[in-house]
C-alpha cells in the first residue's frame, strides 16, 4: 500500500476482498493451468509441469509465500487428479509420476520463497523511496549529482516538484538562478570544480509562478568506480529563515534608527524653544530676520526626524 494512503480509511468490502484475493487468484491460475494442459496435452509432459510452475511462480510474485503455497497446492491436486494416471483419482500408480510430482511440489517451494523474497525486497525499496521523495518534499530539500564530464545534472526532485528522478543540463538549472546571482554561482560552481573542494551558496531562484524563493547549496566531490569525477549535493529551501533573517535586521536596523531620532529630537526641541525665545527678544532688529530663519529649519529637520520615527515604527515588508 503506498505510503501517502497508509492512514487513509479503507472500505470494509475492499479489505475483505484484498484478503481473499491471493487465494482465489491462487485458485484461478492453477485452474487455468490445467485447463491449458488438458487443451495441449504436449505441455504436461514438458518437465516440472511447466504450465503449474508457472502458476505457482506468479501466485508467490503477486501476493507472496502464502498465495504461492496455496497455489502449488492446488497445482499438485489437480495434476495428481486430471493429469496422471490413473485419471479421476487421487491415488498415483507409477512411481516415476510420484517422483515428478514430488520434485514439482519441491521446485514449487523453491522458487515461491525466492520469488517472495524478492518481491517483498522490491516492495521495500519502493516504500523506501516513497519515504525518501516525501521527506524531501515536506523539508524542502531535493537532491543533485553532476556528472562532470557531460555537464548533465541528475535530479531526485526540483523546485518545480516533477517526480522521479530525469536529467537537465548545468544551462537550464541556471536558468532557474536570479539574475542578480547567476555570476556568483556560476563563479563559486567553477572554483568548486577547478580546486575539488566541497561547494556552498546561498541564491536565489525564480519559480515558473513568478514568487522567488532562496536556496542554500552545497555539494562534495566523489569518484566512480571508472575514474570519473562526479559532484553530489543538495539543496535546500531556505527563504523562511531568509524572511526572518530579513524582518530581524529590518527591526534591528528601526530601533537603531529610533534611538537616534529620539536623541536628535530632543535637544532639537530645545533648540527650537531657545531660538522662538530669542526672537521674541530680538524684536524689530535685523537679527529677527535670521532667527525667523534659523527657527523655521530647526522646525523642518524636527519634521524630518518625526517622519522617519513613523516610517521605523512601522517598516515596510522586505523582499
Amino acid at each position: 500500500m503506498p505510503l501517502r494512503s497508509i492512514y487513509k480509511p479503507e472500505p470494509r468490502l475492499k479489505r475483505e476482498l484484498r484478503r481473499v484475493l491471493p487465494y482465489g487468484t491462487a485458485a484461478l491460475t492453477s485452474g487455468a493451468a490445467l485447463g491449458l494442459s488438458l487443451l495441449i496435452p504436449q505441455i504436461a509432459e514438458k518437465p516440472f509441469f511447466i504450465l503449474f510452475f508457472a502458476a505457482t511462480a506468479a501466485c508467490a510474485w503477486l501476493y507472496g509465500i502464502p498465495s504461492g503455497l496455496t497455489s502449488m497446492i492446488f497445482n499438485a491436486l489437480a495434476l495428481a487428479y486430471f493429469v496422471l494416471p490413473p485419471i479421476g483419482s487421487l491415488r498415483i500408480e507409477s512411481g516415476d509420476d510420484v517422483i515428478r510430482l514430488l520434485v514439482f511440489g519441491a521446485s514449487s517451494v523453491v522458487v515461491a520463497w525466492i520469488l517472495a523474497k524478492l518481491r517483498s525486497t522490491q516492495q521495500a525499496l519502493e516504500l523506501a523511496h516513497e519515504r525518501f521523495e516525501l521527506t524531501h518534499e515536506i523539508a524542502n530539500i531535493w537532491s543533485w549529482e553532476l556528472d562532470l564530464p557531460t555537464g548533465r545534472v541528475i535530479w531526485s526532485s526540483n523546485p518545480k516538484r516533477r517526480s522521479g528522478q530525469h536529467e537537465d543540463s548545468v544551462q537550464a538549472w541556471l536558468e532557474m538562478v536570479h539574475p542578480e546571482d547567476r555570476d556568483r554561482v556560476l563563479a563559486a560552481l567553477k572554483r568548486a570544480i577547478e580546486t575539488a573542494k566541497p561547494y556552498e551558496i546561498e541564491f536565489r531562484v525564480l519559480m515558473s509562478s513568478g514568487a522567488i524563493r532562496w536556496i542554500a547549496s552545497s555539494g562534495e566531490f566523489y569518484k566512480t568506480r571508472q575514474g570519473v569525477q562526479r559532484m553530489i549535493g543538495v539543496n535546500v529551501d531556505i527563504t523562511f529563515r531568509k524572511e526572518a533573517e530579513q524582518a530581524l535586521e529590518a527591526a534591528a536596523k528601526g530601533e537603531l534608527a529610533g534611538e537616534l531620532a529620539h536623541q536628535i529630537n530632543n535637544p532639537l526641541q530645545g533648540l527650537i524653544h531657545a531660538l522662538y525665545l530669542l526672537h521674541q527678544q530680538v524684536g524689530e532688529s535685523d537679527a529677527n530676520q535670521f532667527t525667523l530663519v534659523a527657527q523655521s529649519e530647526a522646525e523642518r529637520v524636527s519634521l524630518l526626524v518625526k517622519e522617519l520615527l513613523r516610517l521605523y515604527a512601522h517598516p515596510r515588508p522586505s523582499r
